[in-house]
């Protein structure tokens, strides 16, 4: 892994290694929020305010800062912490905040970016990470970290396929196509593995019972 959280530096070659990529700035950013959420639910658990009152009352007080709590987390979760980016003998996998792509070096083609991370597949399409991106570019962003891991993707992919890795300038069929691309005609070399819907319903239904939960326990103290 590369380095606690996925926030070492990028080694220049796999050697059977897992190696985990998230972006600092996304992680500072989530503790960040998570502290001063985290500080407003420890307030209006204790104390709802003067309109506190007993019984099923207190509870409502205090649960109706769930409209803003639960989005919240939620929020944090899917886009600060989830995106992500793992290298390791079985391919790529691209953990972006609503969806997922896990990419076998079969059919990797190349890998592209600066401050954003592009993995090219072998029929001319491609997914973007969200760890890289506009969202997150500048200054707090060092181009250096996402280089070096296009360049580890790429040497890796061609080191597999028993070639050398494509030039820099490599260009892919985009994503959309034009006016002029005929999908009838077209067959791709191999088949690539396209990002998979993940909305984490099951992760919002948690926050919301946990935050259910302790509005509860709170109105019984």
């Amino acid at each position: 892994m590369s380095g606690l959280l996925g926030l070492g530096p990028v080694p220049a070659a796999l050697d059977d290694r897992r190696i985990e990529i998230r972006q600092p700035v996304a992680i500072a950013t989530a503790a960040f929020l998570l502290v001063v959420f985290g500080t407003m639910v420890v307030v209006v658990l204790a104390d709802p305010g003067e309109v506190g009152g007993a019984g099923t009352h207190a509870f409502w007080d205090r649960w109706v800062l769930g409209v803003v709590v639960v989005p919240a987390l939620y929020g944090v979760w899917r886009f600060l912490l989830r995106p992500r980016i793992v290298v390791d003998d079985e391919g790529v996998v691209l953990d972006n905040a609503f969806s997922s792509v896990a990419l076998p070096w079969a059919d990797i083609a190349d890998a592209r970016g600066g401050s954003f991370i592009e993995v090219v597949g072998t029929d001319g399409d491609c997914t973007r990470a969200l760890v890289y991106g506009p969202t997150y570019s500048g200054p707090l962003t060092r181009e250096h970290r996402p280089r070096a891991l296009v360049e580890l993707i790429r040497a890796e992919a061609a080191r597999r396929a028993g070639r050398e890795a494509p030039p820099d300038d490599y260009a892919a069929t985009p994503l959309v196509a034009d006016a002029a691309f005929d999908a009838v005609t077209f067959t791709p070399p191999q088949p690539v593995i396209h990002p998979r819907v993940s909305l984490g319903l099951g992760g919002l239904t948690a926050i919301a019972v946990a935050w259910t939960l302790a509005c509860a326990l709170a109105a019984l103290a």
